[in-house]
């Protein structure tokens, strides 16, 4: 989701209104995006963890996060990412 779009989308909410419900078109849409990020994630993994190994990404984390593995750093991040989808939503 766009960032515009998720700003329209908390902004209703916290008006005081909920957006329509999805179509059937959009919602076979979406499942068709599911679908094909379900397949692509453990593809784009790989390179993910190289970069996540790379030199010019190491040199601008913090120097504790310098030592942290590239599975590690992974880790955090999604789960960082999470924490901003629960919170967006909520807001």
């Amino acid at each position: 989701m766009s960032g515009l779009l998720m700003a329209l989308v908390v902004a209703s909410a916290t008006a005081g209104y909920l957006p329509q419900p999805q179509t059937t078109r959009q919602a076979a849409s979406f499942a068709r995006m599911q679908r094909a990020a379900t397949k692509a994630s453990p593809l784009a993994t790989p390179r993910l963890l190289a970069l996540l190994d790379s030199a010019e990404l190491r040199a601008n984390l913090s120097a504790p996060l310098k030592r942290v593995a590239s599975a590690e750093l992974r880790r955090r991040w999604r789960a960082e990412l999470q924490v901003r989808r629960l919170s967006a939503g909520a807001a």
